[in-house]
């Protein structure tokens, strides 16, 4: 576990704030071995903080759930 000062500012995912990335894309054969892969640098914006569980009710339709995320859940269905 990371220390909270870290978990909650810099090391966290925080709606529409920029957050430097290391992104490794890799090819995996259907053995699971790495056959390639390729480490690039990037930024990452979030757009809202949700858990599993708010997505997957946004998706099924829960009125509370797509009225709570609107802007996220017409993009959804666009």
């Amino acid at each position: 576990m990371l220390p909270l000062e870290l978990s909650t500012n810099i090391c966290s995912l925080r709606p529409r704030v920029e957050r430097l990335v290391l992104s490794c894309i890799m090819e995996i054969d259907h053995q699971g071995e790495i056959v390639d892969y390729e480490l690039h640098e990037g930024v990452i914006r979030s757009a809202e903080r949700m858990t599993y569980t708010d997505v997957k009710a946004v998706i099924e339709g829960d009125t509370a759930a797509r009225q709570r995320y609107a802007e996220l859940a017409s993009a959804s269905t666009a």
